[in-house]
């Protein structure tokens, strides 16, 4: 997974709901293993279309929406 070190205030992953600490397994059902990767799957998103995020969080996993 990859820790979210930082979340910047009004970005789209500020409004999908992910925090600092928080662990990004998946992306769209799939593992990802590098910040650099999760970055790749956000660029190459279509305009409009959702990415899914599954997340380890200390209080439970969830799944966040990043909406565009």
């Amino acid at each position: 997974g990859v820790l979210v070190r930082g979340v910047e205030d009004g970005s789209p992953a500020a409004n999908a709901g992910l925090r600092p600490g928080d662990v990004i397994a998946e992306v769209d059902h799939q593992p990802v293993k590098s910040a650099s990767e999760v970055q790749r799957m956000i660029a190459k998103r279509q305009t409009g279309q959702p990415l899914l995020f599954f997340v380890h969080r200390s209080n439970g996993d969830l799944y966040l929406a990043l909406e565009s």
